[in-house]
């Protein structure tokens, strides 16, 4: 049964990359795989992370050791998540962003006509 929960396990769409791989290494404790843990818990990370970016980089790898997995999903989740914070500074400052003349406004989900940048 331990081996059913741990191949049913997904990565949550709010978990990291830590927290998935630590779940993952607690279930597979109980499913007595002995020397294929790693194998097995690289192999249900790359099948169930939640994220397509970090299994296209995992994917282009043939069969990394389970350290590697972890030290390249880590890197991905690092740079997505300093992307995240650009695009939601700029989007911050393009809602705040008022001209006269060509208001722009984001109350009702419309934007105005611009002709400058942001717009």
């Amino acid at each position: 049964m331990e081996r059913y929960y741990f191949g049913k396990r997904e990565q949550g769409k709010e978990e990291s990359v830590e927290e998935y791989i630590t779940s993952l290494s607690k279930l597979a404790a109980s499913c007595k795989f002995g020397a294929l843990v790693d194998e097995r818990i690289r192999d249900q990370f790359v099948l169930k992370c939640s994220s397509d970016k970090i299994r296209e980089e995992l994917w282009l790898k043939d069969e990394p050791p389970l350290e590697e997995v972890i030290l390249v999903a880590k890197r991905v989740e690092h740079m997505m998540r300093e992307m995240c914070d650009v695009l939601y500074t700029r989007s911050l400052h393009a809602i705040t962003w008022i001209r006269k003349g060509n208001r722009v406004t984001c109350g009702d989900g419309w934007i105005g006509k611009t002709d400058g940048w942001g717009g």
